[in-house]
């Protein structure tokens, strides 16, 4: 979508400048908040998992978000809750269908790791989403951000979360002029600025502020000192790990010959893709051929 004039006047209107965290006087830390909270009444973004979501549906879209953009989930979001809507659904399903139903979405681990989530949660927790980020910490694929982000958005608690978009607002508005922007510094931020109500929006109207200043300035992401670009996806092993997998989910199975020659991809490479999969439980091998995984 085209920036519009006003939009751009709007994230203008606080003027960016250098400064510490501690030298943030609170009538700057009022007036940025007061600006961040009215860009996202008029400029937020909508998304399914910010209408009223269900702690359920809040664990899903975390886990969907990891290492994908908010716009590419958003039809995978849809349809995944269109067939496990209830986390009971999801942990009661065999891994094979979680999996085919992740399809598209990329990075499959995550699947896995959700659906081993849901499992443990509706054993040790009656099927209610945690909202300690300690005890989120202990399940599957929940990091240091989304043991954070979960009871952030689920439950309004007062979390840091420091994500790629959340730095390049710190790095606009307030490092100005600084070439490498410390993880502490950030942090230091974000804990200065955040707002004690409201903070699902709060979160979510800087994520999208991010977005823009990073349209507007696409170098401000690389200012962060945790900046690392992302290597090529095409032609690589994680896209041929897509690949496989989902030629692999026919209930016929697929033998790595076959395979070879389908993807025109070396049947070393073949070979070795598909002993990773076996490993990590997404694939099955029976005789020469690979099947879904079957719990």
């Amino acid at each position: 979508m085209e920036l519009q004039d006003d939009q751009r006047k709007h994230y203008k209107q606080f003027r960016p400048r250098r400064v510490s965290a501690r030298g943030l006087r609170s009538s700057t830390v009022a007036a940025f908040q007061a600006m961040v909270f009215d860009y996202y009444r008029d400029y937020g973004r909508d998304f399914p998992w910010r209408r009223s979501a269900t702690p359920y549906q809040i664990l899903v879209s975390e886990f969907m978000l990891q290492q994908t953009q908010a716009p590419r989930v958003v039809d995978h979001f849809e349809r995944f809750l269109g067939v496990f809507p209830e986390l009971e659904d999801l942990a009661k399903a065999p891994r094979k269908r979680v999996i085919s139903h992740w399809q598209g979405l990329g990075y499959n681990r995550r699947a896995i790791n959700l659906h081993e989530t849901a499992k443990r949660v509706l054993v040790e927790c009656s099927g209610r989403v945690p909202r300690d980020p300690a005890v989120l910490r202990e399940y599957p694929g929940i990091g240091a951000y989304t043991s954070c982000s979960i009871p952030v958005f689920a439950y309004g608690a007062s979390e840091v979360l420091i994500e790629t978009n959340i730095r390049a607002v710190v790095i606009y508005y307030f490092q100005r002029g600084v070439a490498r922007v410390s993880e502490e510094d950030i942090r230091d931020f974000v804990t200065r600025i955040l707002p004690d109500h409201d903070t699902d929006c709060w979160y979510n109207a800087l994520m999208d502020l991010g977005t823009l200043l990073k349209k507007e300035q696409p170098s401000l992401h690389g200012r962060s000192a945790l900046y690392a670009r992302q290597s090529q996806f095409k032609g690589s092993r994680r896209e041929l790990r897509g690949n496989l997998l989902r030629l692999c989910s026919d209930e016929d199975g697929m033998t790595p010959a076959a395979l070879s020659r389908q993807l025109e991809r070396p049947k070393e490479l073949i070979l070795s893709v598909l002993q990773d999969l076996e490993q990590e439980g997404f694939i099955q091998k029976q005789g020469r051929r690979y099947y879904p995984y079957d719990e």
